[in-house]
C-alpha cells in the first residue's frame, strides 16, 4: 500500500512537516552553567538543586570520536536528565525514558548540553531535587565530518516503515504523522535515526524517534514526550 505525504516547499523538495522541538517540560526559569574540566581531567562532576519548573542546562564541549559516558543522580525519582547534540533540538538521550546513564561515540563536534530537569507532576507539587552528575569525556577525536543522511530512494522504506509502526503505536492514521525532511535518516551511533511528530489531537503533538540498525532496518519507535505515547 503506498504511503503519501501532504505538502511540497516553493523548491520542490518534499516537505514533510516542521517538528516541533521539545523536552517534555515547561521550565519557568533555566539555568545556564558551563562545565569546566580540569588539566588533564577526563571527567567532571557536578551537582545543584532545582525546585518546581526550573532547570538547569550544562554546556560542554566534545569532538566526533570521543566516547564520552554521564551518570546521572538524583535524590528525586521524578528528576531526570536530557542530552542534546551541537544544534539539536530533539534529544539524543531521554532520561524519562533511558533512565539516569548515558554512553555513546560522539558522531559531531560543538557544543553538547545536559538538561536536568523535573517531571510537570512533581513541579506542579513544586518539589525539589537535589542532585549530582558526572561527565566523563575520552579520546582525542577529530574533526571529521560524521556520514551523510541517506536520501532519496534508499530513504523510502526507511520512511515507510517508521511510519507504519509510528502509527501503529499512536494509534493515528498515517497522514497525522509529520517528518522533516533534513532530519529523516539521519546518521546515529549505531545506525541511522528519524524524527517526526504524531498529531493525536485533543491529546496534543507528540514527538518520537525511529531507530534503524546499520543495516536500515527499523529497531524502535522511541516516544520523546515526557508522558510517552
Amino acid at each position: 500500500m503506498a504511503v503519501s505525504f501532504r505538502g511540497r516547499m516553493a523548491g520542490g523538495g518534499l516537505w514533510l512537516s516542521a517538528l516541533i522541538a521539545t523536552t517534555g517540560v515547561a521550565a519557568a526559569a533555566e539555568r545556564i552553567e558551563t562545565v569546566k574540566f580540569k588539566p588533564g581531567s577526563i571527567s567532571a562532576t557536578v551537582s545543584g538543586k532545582i525546585k518546581g519548573y526550573d532547570g538547569v542546562k550544562y554546556l560542554f564541549e566534545a569532538r566526533a570520536g570521543q566516547a564520552i559516558s554521564i551518570l546521572f543522580a538524583p535524590k528525586n525519582t521524578a528528576c531526570y536528565f536530557n542530552v542534546f547534540a551541537p544544534g539539536a533540538a530533539m534529544a539524543v538521550h531521554t532520561g524519562s525514558i533511558n533512565g539516569n546513564e548515558f554512553a555513546a561515540n560522539l558522531t559531531a563536534n560543538g557544543e553538547y548540553r545536559a538538561q536536568v530537569f523535573l517531571m510537570r507532576s512533581a513541579a506542579r507539587r513544586h518539589e525539589t531535587c537535589r542532585y549530582s552528575m558526572t561527565i566523563e569525556i575520552s579520546g582525542a577525536g577529530s574533526a571529521a565530518k560524521p556520514p551523510a543522511p541517506v536520501k532519496g530512494a534508499e530513504e523510502l522504506p526507511m520512511l515507510r516503515a517508521c511510519v507504519a509502526s509510528a502509527a501503529k503505536l499512536y494509534g493515528v492514521t498515517q497522514d497525522k504523522l509529520r517528518f522533516k525532511e533534513e532530519a529523516a535518516a539521519a546518521p546515529s551511533t549505531n545506525g541511522f535515526e528519524m524524527n517526526g511528530e504524531a498529531d493525536k489531537g485533543a491529546e496534543g503533538r507528540k514527538q518520537f524517534k525511529c531507530l534503524f540498525g546499520e543495516d536500515r532496518v527499523l529497531k524502535q519507535v522511541m516516544p520523546l514526550n515526557s508522558d510517552g505515547a
